[in-house]
Formats: C-alpha cells, structure tokens, sequence
C-alpha cells in the first residue's frame, strides 16, 4: 500500500480491549462530502465540534487517508481471491 509515496503494509494484527478517544464525530454524509470532493475544505462551522487539539484540515486529511488505506486493502483482498457478494452469478445447469 502506498501513502505520501511509501510502501505500507500489515505486519501484525491484535485483538483486544482499548479505548479511543474520538477528536469528532462524523456522520456518513460528513464523511462521504470529503471523499467525493477532495480539495475542497468543509467549513468547521459545517462539522460537529471539534476537540480543541485539531483542526478542521486535520479531520479532511485523517479522512481522506483512510480512505486510500480502505481502497488499497480492498484492492488487496479481491487480488489475494476475497468473495465479492455484490456481483451477480450466472450459473447454467447444462440443461
């Protein structure tokens, strides 16, 4: 996977209890107005609060690298032979 022009990959995975402590929290719709339009900022006075520690900027870019990550994986999956379930199958009986 590629981000800021370096090569990413998962090396470990783990399960167990943590917390998070969420800076904002985004609806789908914030969410998906970043991804669709990119380069143009979303107007803070538009997103629910934001902790004092980041910006508006900083939740459009925490997004939008997500959402790179998301489609590299993805990508990565359906390469490596993951089911897609959104497809349709033609399945003919020989009859």
């Amino acid at each position: 996977m590629l981000m800021e022009g370096r090569a990413l990959r998962i090396v470990d995975e783990w399960f167990g209890r943590t917390i998070i402590r969420s800076c904002t929290k985004l609806s789908y719709e914030h969410a998906q107005s970043m991804i669709e339009s990119p380069t143009k900022s979303v107007p803070e006075q538009e997103l629910p609060p934001i902790s004092p520690e980041h910006t508006g900027e900083e939740v459009h870019r925490a997004v939008l690298n997500l959402h790179g990550m998301a489609k590299e994986l993805r990508k990565q999956r359906f390469a490596d032979g993951a089911l897609r379930l959104d497809q349709s199958l033609h399945y003919n009986s020989g009859n």
